[in-house]
């Protein structure tokens, strides 16, 4: 499949300006996780900057990460912030944004944790929020507050903190708390398959936010991760771009935008198809899993989890793959034109395009205002007799 004509000079983040504003008038964003080591490879580090707007931090904001030599009387750790610092620094050195990834989640918490008392894990997890977020204060423009809390099934995960404290309200209280410590960033309930509207554990994950809303919790939005795997059946099946489209719908009824937040795109177990038919299934999926999620207003961005073939998380937790947009060699692949051309539909679908179309199809109220007003004391059908949009 060809891809749209786009002009080398051309950048992701360069295209995503020219959409319209979110409903909050909010400019969209695209952004990429990143690690700090890689950002001392120039080439790893130019990319970066010239194609994306927005950095998340992949794995250095995660409680555990943050943590290092243990206080011996307490058995606990103190903080050491060295990692998080150089890629949020870095980032708004170059005017970037970053998004912080992600304050509670149980499978990166400390495991001294466990032996805590319910008071003490609450203070506990109040003190981690008070203390990285206040670190971070004005820094970060959006927090993932809590990830993944919710199981397969939509039901509350079995974890540590759950195992002593009621969800639901925990979960409120980890919102309230990052609130309180830095009330600048936009704050997000992140996780996984959630992203068709129709799933069960979609379903579950609505009324639990829309239970936390009408509590009043600082709820500003919901991410939805998208670790797609293109041979993926039943729930690893990636969602349809409609459904996806639907999620986005719903979850503003209660007055929540969304984000993709960790969009990769697997495709190395797809049977029968050689290197370029792979490409042309990840190039697909990308433009019209965008597309349908670009085409709402209350579509915050994108966040890709990586975005070089050289360094993929997916090569160490599944399998050896290629699932994201640049090649090794920091390579525009399929995959990349897919997204320009899921921006580039949305802005096409503004105006008619074709050797066919006027060159002034219609008078825009700008040039309307430069010359008479238009008559708005004739019927439709004498519009163009008389020379009126």
């Amino acid at each position: 499949m060809a891809h749209k004509s786009h002009s080398e000079q051309t950048t992701l983040k360069s295209l995503v300006k020219l959409l319209p504003a979110t409903s909050q008038g909010e400019p969209r964003h695209i952004g990429t996780a990143v690690m700090p080591d890689l950002l001392l490879d120039p080439v790893y580090a130019n990319t970066v900057e010239t194609e994306f707007d927005t950095v998340c931090v992949e794995h250095h904001l995660k409680w555990e990460p943050l943590l290092a030599s243990k206080l011996a009387r307490t058995g606990e750790c103190v903080y050491d912030f060295t990692d998080a610092d150089f890629i949020v620094d870095w980032a708004l050195s170059k005017g970037l944004s970053v998004k912080g990834h992600t304050l509670v989640w149980h499978v990166t918490s400390p495991k001294f944790l466990e032996e805590k008392s319910a008071n003490d894990l609450m203070e506990a997890v109040r003190r981690h929020i008070h203390t990285t977020c206040g670190h971070f204060y004005s820094r970060i423009k959006s927090w993932d507050v809590v990830n993944e809390a919710l199981a397969p099934d939509g039901s509350f995960a079995e974890t540590m903190f759950t195992k002593k404290l009621p969800a639901l309200e925990f979960i409120e209280d980890c919102f309230r708390w990052a609130k309180t410590a830095d009330p600048l960033p936009r704050l997000i309930y992140n996780d996984n398959k959630v992203e068709a509207v129709n799933a069960q554990k979609a379903i579950e994950m609505y009324q639990m936010l829309k239970i936390l809303k009408s509590r009043n919790t600082p709820l500003d939005a919901a991410g939805l991760q998208a670790h797609f795997d293109a041979s993926g059946t039943g729930l690893k099946r990636p969602a349809a771009p409609g459904l996806i489209f639907r999620q986005i719908e719903k979850l503003a009824d209660i007055g929540l935008s969304t984000n993709i937040s960790e969009l990769d795109v697997r495709v190395a177990k797809l049977a029968g198809f050689d290197l370029d038919g792979k490409n042309r299934v990840q190039k697909d999926i990308y433009e019209r899993t965008l597309t349908s999620c670009f085409r709402s207003t209350h579509f915050d961005g994108v966040t890709f989890w990586g975005f070089t073939d050289k360094h993929t998380w997916c090569n160490t937790f599944y399998w050896p793959d290629t699932p994201l947009l640049f090649d090794i060699n920091f390579k525009r692949k399929p995959a990349y034109y897919g997204v320009c051309n899921s921006i580039m539909n949305v802005l096409n679908e503004m105006d008619w395009e074709g050797d066919w179309v006027p060159s002034s199809p219609v008078m825009t109220h700008s040039a309307a205002s430069e010359s008479a007003p238009p008559r708005t004391d004739l019927p439709d059908w004498k519009l163009e007799d008389h020379n009126v949009a």
